[in-house]
């Protein structure tokens, strides 16, 4: 009974030391894994650490994010209107620019790629900016001829006068005083007013002009006694063009010089024989 006793208590004690050992072998185990874990933080091989590194990255695109929010800002202030309006006005789109621009676009109208005029379907000459600015179909009054009165008939054309050198320029309409018997002759003296039409044609190289004039009214010697003669017959004629002057090719019924002052208007003076009377003053102006 005794020896029983005693084999309980050796194999309890045995069974004890067992649980001792197998304890001190789970610490073990746990401090291992704790100390290789402290290694590889010491390391930085960690999931943490990737975990960290993410974080670094999307700090860096928040500051990116924050560079566009900059430029954003930047884009608002181009876009406001007074800035907007200064950069139109240094760029030079004032008015006057636009006013040049559209003359430069108007005589380029009446040239063709080599310079010559422009024509129309039947080949006559169009009217240049120069002429279209002047052209006019107004009626004409013996006041609108005093230039002509008052200083060319006796002193002759101004030297600073120059000559309309196209005939581009010299074409569409113009005031017109025919003189009959400018120094009264023969007693008729009389003032013939009405419309020149000019028109210009190129004939085998040649440029010719054909004047015609479409007769309104005249008044006698003294200026009165205003007499309609619309319904007399158009005075037609044609000539060649030689910078400035018109002269008729063959009989001679019409000549003029034609030239400007730089004021704004156009002027001619010559002679005409016409059917009604010989060796008459013709004067042209426009507007």
């Amino acid at each position: 009974m005794k020896n029983m006793v005693i084999a309980r208590l050796i194999g309890l004690f045995v069974t004890m030391g067992l649980l001792v050992a197998l304890t001190g072998c789970g610490a073990g185990s746990v401090a291992t894994e704790a100390s290789a874990e402290a290694a590889e933080w010491g390391s930085g091989e960690t999931e943490d650490e990737e975990d960290w590194d993410e974080d670094d990255e999307f700090e860096e695109v928040s500051d990116y994010e924050e560079l566009e929010d900059d430029e954003d800002s930047d884009d608002e202030d181009w876009g406001d209107d007074e800035d907007w309006e200064e950069v139109t006005e240094d760029d030079g789109n004032s008015d006057e620019d636009d006013e040049d621009w559209e003359e430069v676009e108007e005589f380029e109208e009446t040239e063709e790629e080599d310079g010559s005029p422009k024509t129309d379907e039947n080949g006559y000459y169009k009217k240049s900016s120069e002429a279209a600015a002047v052209s006019t179909t107004e009626t004409p009054e013996l006041s609108d001829f005093d230039w002509f009165f008052d200083g060319v008939r006796g002193t002759g054309v101004p030297e600073d006068a120059e000559n309309i050198h196209r005939p581009e320029d010299a074409v569409g309409d113009w005031k017109c005083l025919v003189i009959f018997d400018p120094v009264n002759m023969s007693g008729e003296l009389s003032y013939h007013l009405g419309t020149l039409h000019m028109d210009c044609k190129e004939f085998d190289g040649v440029e010719k002009l054909s004047p015609h004039i479409e007769w309104n009214y005249y008044v006698d010697k003294n200026g009165k006694n205003k007499t309609d003669e619309s319904d007399k017959d158009y005075f037609l004629s044609m000539g060649s063009f030689t910078d400035g002057w018109y002269g008729e090719d063959g009989n001679g019924n019409m000549s003029f010089r034609m030239w400007t002052l730089g004021d704004g208007k156009q002027y001619a003076w010559g002679a005409a024989n016409l059917k009604e009377a010989a060796d008459n003053f013709v004067v042209l102006v426009r507007p």
